[in-house]
């Protein structure tokens, strides 16, 4: 879940900072209004900054299974009394 995070986060940047060179060179799609221009560019915008949040709440449900998963881990150790296996270590 952490890459589709980093691929959400990259997708957003790179939207934005897209939209923010275009704004700056002055590109434009011709025949259309102003005011559709600048709505576009603000939906865009809005856009990317959905992609960065979506990819910021993905990591954190991803941190949090993981912490999730090591504590019931620790938790299932305890009960039992009996030192942890090799592959239990491995996938941590």
């Amino acid at each position: 879940m952490r890459g589709l995070s980093a691929v959400l986060m990259g997708l957003g940047v790179l939207l934005g900072a897209g939209v923010s060179a275009a704004m700056l060179l002055h590109l434009s799609i011709p025949g259309l209004h102003w005011m559709i221009l600048v709505g576009l560019a603000k939906l865009t915008l809005a856009g990317s900054l959905g992609l960065i949040a979506a990819g910021a709440v993905v990591r954190r449900l991803a941190i949090r299974a993981e912490q999730r998963d090591a504590h019931l881990l620790i938790s299932q150790r305890e009960i039992s009394g009996r030192p942890p296996s090799e592959a239990e270590d491995q996938r941590f």
